[in-house]
């Protein structure tokens, strides 16, 4: 029976070629687009929901009072260090990290005269406690403890060491040799944080402390060049917390800026200063595969209704010559 519904449907396709083909590339044409809309969709609204705390992180930015460009307020997704050591006081922040954007550089493996460009971040030894990145090798205590640790992805560590374990090798970065202590899987496409190599904030420090003589880098309120992001306690207010912060500054004295809160997930589409004009566009798209979708399904029922009209006849034999109602519902031709 099923054999013979299948060559009837087939005649019946055969019989109106023109119908047939119009129907059937304009649903599969429409969805196809559709569906290809909607994964692009779902991949620019997707951004750092893996994490295990998304709901609960917050990227710290920084408005410049009574300061406007193209008559919108001018904020940046930087603070300065000052920023971190303020948050260790406030008890709705559960943990906070400092994320700073070394760019390219230079590793030298040691006995190697080939040196290999990695990308690099340093960042603070609670980088995993805020981001629940995965480790595939490594003591999650210790990663960052000397500053003289590297962390690295495993793209990364394939790349230079190839088969070999990576732990405990040596890299010499800056003249300094900086051994590896962990690896990271590599970092998920729909990731805010890209990078090769994890350094310990402590060397940054370090450093500062060489070129600025004197002055600790955690009591710096000039420098923003450094991304800080909060872990807040589960029944936190982002609001209150961001007045706690100010209030916190504004004790220091300092009055120049206004600190705000910005949830993870929404940096991608959302510009630190309210700009969603990447989000709405977004959300055009989405409106475009409502539409498609819509439209495919409507010509669809539109074409299949006419030709049922011209089946209508045929029915009427069916029906003459004592078909089965459900037979009817094929072409007996």
């Amino acid at each position: 029976m099923l054999k013979f519904y299948l060559k009837s449907a087939w005649r019946n396709i055969k019989k109106g070629k023109l119908y047939s083909v119009i129907n059937i590339l304009g649903l599969s044409i429409g969805l196809a687009t559709g569906i290809m809309l909607l994964l692009w969709v779902q991949n620019e609204t997707g951004y750092d929901q893996f994490l295990k705390q998304a709901d609960q992180i917050y990227q710290v930015n920084t408005q410049f009072k009574g300061q406007k460009n193209a008559g919108k307020a001018v904020v940046y997704p930087m603070t300065p260090p000052k920023v971190y050591s303020a948050a260790q006081s406030i008890p709705a922040i559960k943990t906070a990290c400092r994320v700073l954007d070394n760019g390219t550089t230079t590793f030298l493996k040691a006995g190697a005269r080939q040196p290999y460009k990695l990308s690099s971040m340093f960042v603070d030894n609670s980088f995993l406690s805020v981001f629940s990145y995965t480790l595939k090798s490594g003591n999650k205590a210790t990663l960052w403890q000397s500053p003289h640790s590297i962390v690295m992805t495993r793209r990364a560590a394939q790349k230079v060491f190839g088969d070999r374990d990576p732990l405990g090798q040596l890299l010499d970065y800056e003249g300094t040799q900086m051994t590896v202590t962990g690896v990271l899987a590599d970092f998920p496409s729909k990731s805010t944080i890209q990078t090769d190599v994890l350094l310990p904030m402590a060397y940054y420090s370090a450093a500062y402390a060489i070129s600025h003589p004197g002055r600790d880098m955690d009591e710096d309120r000039q420098n923003f060049g450094l991304a800080t992001y909060l872990l807040l306690q589960k029944t936190a207010s982002a609001k209150n917390v961001a007045a706690a912060i100010n209030k916190t500054w504004t004790d220091l004295g300092d009055k120049r800026f206004d600190f705000q809160l910005q949830h993870l997930t929404k940096t991608h589409l959302t510009a630190p200063n309210g700009d969603n004009s990447a989000l709405r566009l977004v959300q055009i798209f989405m409106a475009i595969v409502v539409m498609l979708f819509l439209i495919a399904s409507i010509n669809y029922v539109n074409i299949a209704t006419a030709r049922s009209l011209v089946r209508a006849k045929e029915v009427s034999i069916k029906k003459i010559i004592g078909a089965k109602k459900a037979s009817c519902l094929f072409n007996l031709s």
